[in-house]
């Protein structure tokens, strides 16, 4: 995805005449995928972003909703180990010499 959009950016914009002449919500509007590639990705921002293209929107459901639901599990069988295997707590008794 990111090839393509670089290409088609310079398709769009070859010189930086051309990209500094063009409308810049134009230019923010076809680059807005990978400002969210990278929020999900690079910035650890997968919760703040609501991503349009297909692919990415499937990792970010997965990554949002998911994995969460997973690790959340994971979490409770873990601690039903814990709680299961735990050595019960010996009251102290005072120590007379």
């Amino acid at each position: 995805m990111v090839r393509k959009k670089v290409k088609g950016f310079f398709r769009r914009y070859p010189d930086a005449q051309t990209a500094f002449n063009a409308d810049p919500e134009k230019m923010v509007n076809y680059l807005a995928p990978l400002a969210d590639a990278y929020a999900i990705f690079c910035a650890g921002k997968a919760k703040e972003v609501m991503p349009a293209d297909h692919k990415l929107v499937d990792y970010w459901k997965y990554v949002c909703f998911e994995l969460p639901m997973i690790q959340q599990s994971k979490n409770i069988q873990e601690a039903e180990v814990t709680e299961k295997h735990a050595v019960p707590e010996v009251e102290e008794l005072p120590v007379c010499c």
